[in-house]
């Protein structure tokens, strides 16, 4: 619902907005806008969100849990799909579009269930990954004089959905997906780099647990624009690195 109606070159824009709709547009170097914070949506089955929880839960709980994640996205990619038949027609094609991109994630998901059902090494990479996480989470707040209850700390849902749509392309080496790029979107301090390093903790203990030696050696690369990010993402990687030894 949020639309654009112009856009600068060499600086930005601002316009204001009447009754009948836009009624001035106006250049502007220093624009204001107020922001919202974004907050992560959650789900209801919180059991499969706590990390904890991968460490004792058995297969076909963890199959099944993973199946209804799934089927709530499912649910949430349905109410968006009813919401497009109510917008204008000019922009009906881009929501077709985004929609199809949404199922396509769901499905995903959905195919590392038949992985785990059938994959006992990427079942125990995932349930490590999940150990790294709550291990470097818990001792990163201990090391700044705070108290963490094991068993609250957790994923939120996108970013577990990110780590289950690629791990079955981690471990497929003739995936089709390996040739995508897997954007992950959400404003600072929203928790990309937990998820990723998520799938990179996973990524390394498949990797020595399936091909022994040969697994050994660079798995992830990492790169950043920012030096002062690098710094800090190099400080979140270390701990996970440790916390996987």
């Amino acid at each position: 619902k949020e639309k654009n109606y112009a856009y600068g070159h060499g600086c930005s824009v601002e316009w204001e907005k009447g009754p009948s709709g836009v009624t001035v547009i106006s250049s502007s170097f220093m624009p204001k806008k107020e922001i919202l914070q974004m907050k992560p949506s959650d789900c209801s089955n919180q059991d499969i969100l706590r990390m904890a929880w991968w460490q004792s839960a058995e297969k076909d709980e963890i199959c099944r849990e993973i199946m209804q994640f799934a089927s709530e996205y499912d649910k949430w990619i349905k109410a968006q799909k009813e919401k497009a038949t109510e917008i204008e027609e000019m922009y009906t094609k881009a929501a077709s579009e985004n929609i199809s991109k949404c199922e396509t994630a769901s499905n995903r998901i959905k195919k590392c269930v038949q992985l785990l059902e059938n994959n006992e090494t990427a079942l125990k990479a995932l349930r490590l990954a999940n150990e790294t996480m709550l291990m470097q989470r818990v001792n990163t707040l201990k090391n700044k004089g705070k108290s963490c209850d094991e068993e609250k700390v957790r994923w939120y849902p996108f970013q577990l959905a990110f780590i289950l749509q690629i791990v079955p392309d981690i471990v497929d080496e003739k995936s089709n997906y390996r040739d995508l790029v897997d954007l992950l979107w959400f404003p600072t301090g929203g928790g990309k780099t937990e998820a990723y390093l998520g799938l990179a903790a996973f990524t390394i203990f498949y990797r020595r647990l399936a091909y022994g030696e040969k697994g050994a050696g660079v798995s992830i690369l990492m790169r950043y624009t920012l030096r002062l990010l690098t710094i800090q993402q190099f400080e979140r990687a270390c701990a996970m690195i440790t916390a996987c030894e």
